[in-house]
């Protein structure tokens, strides 16, 4: 390492332990902020032993980050779980001169979904291909339709309300030993609050707390309106589907995080540090997705 690197040392992390971990990745991004800024980004996993889709989406929008600045980044080397699997979903060849982020990535680990740069134009072509992949793959017998319609309301709230220089990321993980399907999606953006809160003021009415602004943003009907193809029903349907299969949600955006539990309880927390942007994850039971209804045969349809 040199004078003005940045190391960013991840630790082992798990779903509930989000608001441990992402201080590290925000403070990374926050260090671009400075003067003079870091010359170079180094990625140690070597004290890490697992990492969710949500830790990953987050430090995608960080390497796009650095990136967009011409400011290297390299993963140090490490004989562990991690270094291995951030090989095997070929994490680091999404910055390789050529590679095409925005478009459906095949790789050999069944059980995740490419890492996917989130562009409007293939919002539903890759939310059809992250259906089939599954249904085909993964969970045949099935109906997945639900994780359809989740995937495409998750990538135009992305794409609606960002307003981010670096587009947003998906990755999305299958765990068969505990029966769940886990999307994150993350975007380097305004936030969740300080849209609502956009919104509000521009409207004349007075803003919300973060938290207040972030549970607003579920309740039915509010939109932004920041184009025309957001009609303000995405993030209240979403939550909606999730807890109709038992699922889970977290949302953290700005100073503020969201959690709705399976029973469909909602729960707020003011942050001690500023998430820059959005990041929410989904986690699905797969216990509860409905099998695919028997396509009738030739006597029942009366041919």
């Amino acid at each position: 390492m040199t004078p003005g690197d940045f190391t960013l040392d991840l630790v082992s992390a798990d779903s509930p332990q989000y608001i441990d971990f992402v201080p590290a990745l925000t403070a990374a991004y926050h260090a671009l902020s400075t003067s003079p800024p870091p010359t170079a980004l180094l990625v140690n996993v070597s004290a890490c032993r697992f990492l969710t889709p949500g830790h990953l989406v987050v430090l995608a929008c960080l390497v796009e980050a650095y990136g967009q600045r011409k400011i290297a980044v390299s993963l140090g080397v490490s004989d562990n779980e991690v270094h291995d699997y951030l090989k095997n979903i070929r994490f680091f060849d999404y910055w390789k001169p050529g590679f095409d982020r925005g478009r459906f990535t095949r790789q050999d680990l069944e059980t995740t979904l490419c890492l996917w740069q989130i562009h409007p134009e293939m919002i539903y072509q890759h939310a059809r291909e992250a259906q089939a992949h599954f249904s085909q793959q993964v969970l045949p017998g099935k109906n997945l339709d639900v994780l359809g319609l989740n995937w495409a309301e998750l990538f135009n709230n992305i794409c609606d309300h960002s307003r981010s220089e670096v587009q947003g990321y998906c990755f999305t993980q299958h765990y068969p030993g505990r029966q769940q399907i886990v999307t994150a999606v993350c975007d380097f953006g305004i936030g969740i609050p300080t849209s609502i809160n956009q919104m509000r003021r521009a409207a004349g009415v007075e803003p919300l707390s973060e938290t207040a602004a972030l549970q607003e943003a579920l309740r039915r009907g509010v939109t932004t309106r920041s184009t025309p193809r957001n009609r303000g029903f995405g993030l209240d349907s979403l939550a909606t589907s999730v807890h109709a299969l038992g699922g889970e949600l977290i949302f953290m955006s700005n100073f503020a995080l969201l959690s709705q539990n399976p029973a469909g309880e909602v729960h707020t927390k003011k942050l001690p540090y500023c998430v820059p942007g959005t990041l929410i994850v989904v986690t699905l039971n797969t216990a509860g997705l409905p099998d695919v209804e028997d396509e009738p045969d030739a006597d029942e349809l009366g041919f």
